[in-house]
């Protein structure tokens, strides 16, 4: 795909975005991220494009806190499908993530630590920005809509993703160990360990969403 295309792809992305919030009277923060514009021109990252990419998830990020205000008329069923909208998109978040890290082993051996850690702090606004956002529909359900057992469910996914992302990070970084030290098995069992421990927190994440989708179409 030509990074022309792919630009407009992520621009048409944050439009639906902002779009689809619920309360259309809320401005979706855009923060921009010129140091990873420039990155990706940079030979080593300019056929995988993430810099561009990374745009979206950028949008995502919020600086502080934000009240969204969705409105007596945000019955159940909005609050739920606006969640799995966010789930959706964090889910695409992870995908640029493991693409952006890709591109960076790629960069080896000199590598430029100053900005993949750039790269982990982006995405970490993404999640953020995400975050906060599911923890007001969480507020909404257990409040004013009485479904407990929904908020409940919400609550323990956010943990879960907390969790998912810490691995992810650790699991980057082990890799990056590996690539660099490839004969020290420590580094390869590392590696393995975190595999397995993230198998298993996004196998926890999915009996999580299993149980909010059943509930909330129980009572649908």
């Amino acid at each position: 795909m030509a990074s022309g295309d792919l630009s407009r792809r992520v621009r048409r992305r944050s439009c639906c975005v902002r779009a689809s919030c619920l309360s259309p009277t809320v401005p979706t923060p855009v923060r921009a991220v010129r140091s990873w514009l420039e990155w990706g021109l940079q030979p080593a990252f300019r056929s995988h494009d993430v810099a561009k990419r990374l745009r979206f998830q950028a949008e995502r990020g919020f600086k502080g806190p934000v009240e969204i205000s969705y409105g007596a008329d945000a019955d159940v069923q909005a609050l739920v499908h606006r969640f799995y909208s966010l789930q959706s998109e964090r889910v695409e978040a992870y995908r640029l993530f493991e693409e952006g890290h890709q591109a960076y082993l790629k960069s080896g051996p000199s590598y430029d630590f100053v900005r993949y850690r750039q790269l982990v702090h982006e995405i970490t606004q993404a999640f953020n920005g995400i975050s906060q956002e599911i923890l007001q529909i969480k507020g909404q359900l257990e409040g004013p809509h009485g479904r407990a057992d929904l908020a409940q469910h919400l609550s323990r996914l956010q943990d879960k993703e907390k969790e998912k992302l810490k691995l992810t990070a650790e699991l980057q970084l082990a890799k990056q160990n590996v690539q660099d030290h490839p004969g020290v098995d420590a580094h390869k069992q590392e590696v393995r360990e975190l595999k397995q421990k993230l198998i298993q927190t996004i196998e926890a994440i999915s009996e999580i969403l299993q149980d909010f989708k059943y509930d909330s179409e129980e009572s649908g």
